[in-house]
């Protein structure tokens, strides 16, 4: 064994991740059947690319892709509400979704997924396991959801950007720790969901249409929220600040 590999290193690849942006990103194609293969081609062609990559750079020691195997997970149980406004995959892309398995498979690479959880739960759990058992890992996505898991020995590759991303990155991007990241899309929606119509925050749309319970507490229901977020996260608080004083006008 090399020095290089004298530490277990294991690559996690968001594979979902990798399927909806091939989907987006090329024409509509079809095989000579007439089964929609756009999908497949843009995503065999990203897993090929990053094969080759790892391999001249004599990356990992170990290497799967983590796929979604549903929509429906346990925390629609919990929650019969979660992702309820979420529309379906295109219908296009819905027969790709077992070609996508079985070219995953023909790179010889594990194809991970268990129903009942989400790609980010699997993805999370190897994680954390890895690094118990002193490993390092290399998340491949784009995805800053899974940017909480950034810590020692544990990065992500954005194969698009061509880069690596580490507590540094989520630092100056976010203004806090990767531990923290979880309160940002919670105190987001918490705000979004006071209001009974699409409000526009940190750059991004909530389409929902339920009023959430916090707005029969007015506008005191924002005060804890906010403070929080900015103590923890002061770079966003200009533009939350902002923001925030027009949704209390719509509220009001």
């Amino acid at each position: 064994m090399t020095e290089t590999h004298a530490r277990n290193h294991l690559y996690l690849v968001d594979g979902s991740g990798y399927i909806f942006r091939a989907y987006h990103q090329l024409p509509p194609l079809t095989n000579r059947h007439g089964t929609p293969a756009g999908a497949v081609y843009g995503y065999t062609a990203m897993l090929w690319k990053l094969a080759d990559a790892l391999d001249k750079a004599e990356g990992p020691t170990h290497l799967a892709v983590v796929l979604d195997k549903g929509s429906h997970t346990f925390r629609n149980d919990l929650y019969d509400q979660y992702k309820a406004h979420r529309p379906p995959p295109p219908e296009d892309l819905v027969p790709q979704f077992p070609l996508i398995r079985e070219a995953t498979r023909a790179f010889s690479l594990p194809c991970i997924e268990e129903a009942g959880f989400e790609a980010d739960d699997i993805i999370a759990t190897y994680t954390k396991q890895a690094v118990a058992a002193g490993w390092d890992v290399t998340i491949v996505s784009s995805d800053k959801d899974l940017a909480q898991l950034i810590q020692p020995g544990v990065d992500m590759l954005d194969t698009m950007k061509n880069e690596r991303r580490g507590p540094g990155y989520v630092q100056e991007k976010f203004g806090g720790a990767p531990a923290q990241l979880g309160d940002v899309p919670a105190l987001i929606k918490a705000v979004c969901e006071a209001v009974d119509k699409p409000v526009v925050v940190a750059g991004s749309i909530d389409r929902s249409e339920r009023i959430a319970a916090v707005l029969a507490s007015g506008a005191a229901g924002f005060t804890v929220g906010t403070a929080a977020f900015e103590e923890t996260f002061p770079a966003a608080r200009p533009g939350l600040a902002a923001q925030l004083q027009a949704i209390q006008a719509l509220v009001d």
